[in-house]
């Protein structure tokens, strides 16, 4: 799937700004588009490391830009093959991140860390798309 890059910027886990940071990108996005007239993803890409090194994180649409709106970079992502975690929504996203954080320090999943996307639907769920596999020892 081709997603179309709204705008990026660098982040750090250990940024005590990065939520600030990450919510300044969707009010930029708000500002100039209606969010319900996009499928809206977080794509974590050019990551220095594992989740503690900088990486860059981008706000994302699958719905092309119309030309008036530009060109905007495009990533090419594939959703198969991907280890997903369910959100239940934005206020729990962070634990969901923990979690993953988690079973990666104890060796249950192996992260590529190349692309890895979190869809935001329209229950308010949110998808995570981790490039990578669980450890079959602990399926």
């Amino acid at each position: 799937m081709k997603l179309y890059i709204f705008k990026t910027i660098r982040a750090d886990n250990n940024d005590e700004k990065l939520q600030d940071k990450i919510l300044g990108l969707w009010e930029s996005f708000r500002e100039e588009y209606n969010t319900e007239d996009f499928s809206l993803y977080h794509v974590y890409h050019d990551y220095e490391g594992d989740y503690r090194k900088p990486y860059s994180v981008s706000l994302a649409v699958k719905e092309e830009p119309s030309e008036e709106d530009g060109k905007w970079p495009e990533i090419e992502w594939d959703a198969d093959n991907k280890v997903t975690f369910e959100s239940l929504g934005e206020d729990d996203l962070l634990k969901t991140w923990q979690h993953i954080w988690k079973l990666e320090d104890e060796g249950k999943l192996k992260r590529n860390y190349t692309v890895d996307v979190e869809e935001y639907l329209e229950t308010g769920e949110v998808i995570i798309y981790i490039d990578g596999k669980i450890n079959p020892e602990y399926q």
